[in-house]
């Protein structure tokens, strides 16, 4: 297969580079792509969260409403605000894996809690706001992720070890 993709860039290479408008398209795409950005705010608690690229980094934004300065809260890709706003679940990007973390909006600072070996996984707030609820990969033997498994759901509830997490659900492979 690799021999066979890199004898189609030989051939299609040359032929794509010799398009005259080649880099008028390129630079237009890199333009179009670096344009300034906002999604759709989250209202929670009393505050509305939103998502805004300035074209080059993502960050999330928070606000108490129209009247109120906006002010940065996060520099990352997803953010799931708990359900009176104090809290926001964060995603970082460690290798292959995503990390939620968890940051106080008020104060600013990172509570312990750090949930690993997700990717793409969803994440829902109790309604009382004492946990989460999200999908995590089981562990290998070295204590790592075991991507070759299937995830399940697990309540985390905040301020407790890591290992005290509960299981709700399991997938058929786990059962």
């Amino acid at each position: 297969t690799r021999r066979w993709i890199e004898e189609e860039s030989r051939l299609t290479r040359p032929r794509l580079q010799a398009i005259p408008q080649r880099a008028w398209v390129q630079q237009r795409l890199i333009q179009l792509d670096r344009l300034e950005q906002f999604g759709l705010p989250i209202k929670a608690g009393g505050r509305y969260f939103y998502p805004h690229d300035a074209g080059t980094q993502r960050q999330w934004w928070v606000s108490a409403g129209p009247a109120d300065s906006d002010r940065v809260l996060l520099d990352a890709a997803r953010v799931v605000p708990s359900p009176d706003g104090e809290i926001a679940a964060y995603t970082v990007r460690e290798g292959d894996w995503e990390t939620w973390r968890f940051r106080k909006v008020s104060g600013g600072g990172d509570l312990p809690d750090a949930l690993r070996f997700t990717r793409q996984a969803g994440l829902s707030w109790a309604r009382d706001g004492s946990g989460v609820y999200y999908d995590r990969y089981p562990l290998s033997a070295d204590g790592k992720g075991d991507p070759t498994a299937s995830p399940s759901i697990y309540f985390h509830p905040l301020g407790h070890q890591l290992g005290r997490r509960i299981v709700l659900v399991r997938s058929n492979q786990e059962t």
